[in-house]
C-alpha cells in the first residue's frame, strides 16, 4: 500500500501542465498569429492580429472586411534527467524525453469604418499542447522504484541492486501522456476619438482543458499489465474583459497599450484508474474542483518608422502571476512559490519591394517559476526566443504571412519532494522549440 500512495502523491499532488510555450507564464501563451511567429513584437501593431496584442491599433487599418487565418506546426523536444539516477536512485533511467508535436490554429475577422470597429478572434491563448514520455518520470519512478527497492532490500544488498537494474531496463510504466490546451474566442470593438487616440473594449470566452494519463506494462503492486494506473480529466471555462489604448503621438510613431483581467476558471475533476481512492487526500477528488485562474497582464508596445521602408517595434508583456488565485479542492494555494512573469521583445520590419517585407526579432521571456516550483508536470522556463520571417502581398488584398521562431529554452534544476518521501529530488529539466508558422489574410471589401 505504501508504494501506491507514494506514486499516487507524486502524480496528483502536482498540476497537470505541459508548460506553456515560449510566454512570460507558466500557462499563458504570445504566439497567436504568423505575424508574431515572424517577428515576436507585436504589442503596437497595426495589422489584424492586433486584435489579441493592441486591439485599438485596428483603427488603423483601412476601411473595409478582413479576414485572418493562420497555423503553427511546433517541434516540440523536452526532456527530464534525474541527476541521481546513478547514485542514490538506482532504479530511475537517466533521462526521459518527448518529442510530440504540436499544432496550433488562429483565426480573425475585423471590420473597420471610418470611426469604429468590430472585431473577432479565435485563438489557443494558454497551455502547453500534448507530451508523451516512455517510461514515465523521474518522480513516477522514484514513487513506484523507491518503495520496491526498499522493500527489496529487506532481502539484501544484491536483491536491491538487480531490481534497480530491472526497473532502469524495463520501466513499469508504459507512459504518461498530458495534455494542457485553453481555447479561445474573443469579441469586441474600437473607437477612434481623433487622429491621435483609439479605444477598444472586448470580451473573450476560454474553454481548458487538461489530461493526464499513465498506464502500466507489468504487474505493480497487483496490477495486471495493460492497467491504467491513473487518468485524471480536468474541464474549466472563463470570460476575461479586455481593454486597449493606442497612441499616435506623431506620424511614423505608434504606442499600444493593453490590459487583461484575470480569467476565473474553476477545474472540474474526474478521476478513473486503479488510484481513484488515494487521490482525494491530496485535493484532487473525482467531482470535485480545483482553482487555477490565467492572470491578469498589462502589456506596451512601441513601433517607430525609422526609414519609410524599416521599422522598429519593442514590446513588453506583464504576467501578475503572484496576486491570481490558485488552489487545490482542499483550498491549499499552489502559487506561492511563484513570481510573476513577463516578456520582452524587439524586432525589425524592412520592404524590400512595395509587395515583399521581411521581419527578424528577439525575446527573453521570465516564466516566474523556480527551483522550487519547476515539476516533471510544470516545466515552466525562462527562454532566449529568435524569430525570421516574411510577408508577401500576392495581389492587391491577399497577403501571406510566414514565420520561423526558435525557443532555446534555459535548462531549470527542480527539487520537488514527493508526499511520504524525506528525500528531494534533482532533476534537470530542458526544453526546445522550433515553431513554424503560415497565416493568409484577405480584405473582402
Amino acid at each position: 500500500m505504501k508504494k501506491v500512495s507514494l506514486f499516487s502523491a507524486a502524480m496528483l499532488a502536482l498540476v497537470f501542465s505541459a508548460g506553456s510555450l515560449y510566454a512570460g507564464s507558466v500557462d499563458a501563451l504570445g504566439n497567436l498569429s504568423a505575424e508574431y511567429v515572424r517577428s515576436l513584437s507585436r504589442n503596437a501593431s497595426t495589422d489584424t492580429d492586433a486584435v489579441s496584442y493592441n486591439p485599438a491599433g485596428v483603427m488603423h487599418l483601412e476601411n473595409g472586411l478582413y479576414g485572418n487565418v493562420g497555423c503553427q506546426y511546433l517541434l516540440k523536444d523536452y526532456s527530464m534527467t534525474d541527476n541521481n539516477a546513478d547514485t542514490t536512485r538506482l532504479w530511475n533511467k537517466d533521462e526521459y524525453s518527448s518529442d510530440t508535436p504540436s499544432i496550433i490554429p488562429n483565426a480573425y475577422v475585423v471590420y473597420k469604418a471610418d470611426k469604429w470597429s468590430a472585431f473577432g478572434s479565435f485563438n489557443a491563448v494558454a497551455g502547453g499542447g500534448d507530451v508523451e514520455y516512455d517510461g514515465g518520470s523521474p518522480m513516477i519512478g522514484t514513487a513506484i522504484g523507491g518503495s520496491a527497492y526498499a522493500a527489496a532490500l529487506t532481502a539484501g544488498a544484491d536483491a536491491a541492486t538487480a531490481m534497480a537494474t530491472a526497473q532502469q531496463t524495463t520501466s513499469f510504466i508504459d507512459s504518461l501522456k498530458a495534455k494542457s490546451q485553453y481555447l479561445s474566442g474573443t469579441i469586441g470593438g474600437a473607437y477612434k476619438i481623433n487622429n491621435m487616440f483609439s479605444v477598444s473594449l472586448a470580451g473573450r470566452y476560454v474553454n481548458g482543458v487538461k489530461e493526464f494519463d499513465i498506464s502500466s506494462t507489468q504487474a505493480v503492486t497487483g496490477l495486471s499489465e495493460g492497467t491504467n494506473i491513473a487518468k485524471v480529466e480536468m474541464n474549466t471555462w472563463g470570460l476575461t474583459g479586455i481593454i486597449g489604448v493606442d497612441v499616435t503621438p506623431m506620424e511614423g510613431l505608434n504606442i499600444g497599450l493593453r490590459y487583461e483581467s484575470e480569467t476565473s476558471l474553476e477545474w472540474d475533476t474526474e478521476v478513473s484508474g486503479a488510484q481513484i481512492a488515494l487521490a482525494q487526500g491530496l485535493g484532487y477528488v473525482d467531482g470535485g474542483t480545483e482553482k487555477k485562474n490565467l492572470p491578469q497582464l498589462a502589456s506596451i508596445g512601441i513601433a517607430y518608422n525609422i526609414l519609410p521602408e524599416l521599422k522598429a517595434s519593442a514590446s513588453f508583456t506583464y504576467y501578475m502571476i503572484k496576486w491570481s488565485t490558485w488552489e487545490h479542492d482542499n483550498g491549499t494555494e499552489t502559487n506561492e512559490d511563484y513570481d510573476n512573469g513577463f516578456d520582452a521583445a524587439i524586432s525589425l520590419e524592412y520592404s524590400i519591394m512595395p509587395e515583399l517585407l521581411v521581419s527578424a526579432g528577439y525575446m527573453y521571456t521570465q516564466t516566474g517559476a523556480n527551483e522550487d516550483t519547476l515539476t516533471d508536470f510544470e516545466m515552466a522556463l525562462d527562454a532566449n526566443v529568435v524569430a525570421l520571417g516574411a510577408r508577401y502581398e500576392v495581389m492587391p488584398g491577399l497577403l501571406v504571412n510566414a514565420g520561423f521562431q526558435w525557443a532555446m529554452y534555459i535548462d531549470g534544476t527542480g527539487n520537488p519532494t514527493l508526499p511520504g518521501s524525506p528525500d528531494p529530488e534533482d532533476i534537470t529539466y530542458a526544453k526546445d522549440v522550433k515553431n513554424f508558422a503560415l497565416g493568409v489574410q484577405y480584405k473582402f471589401m
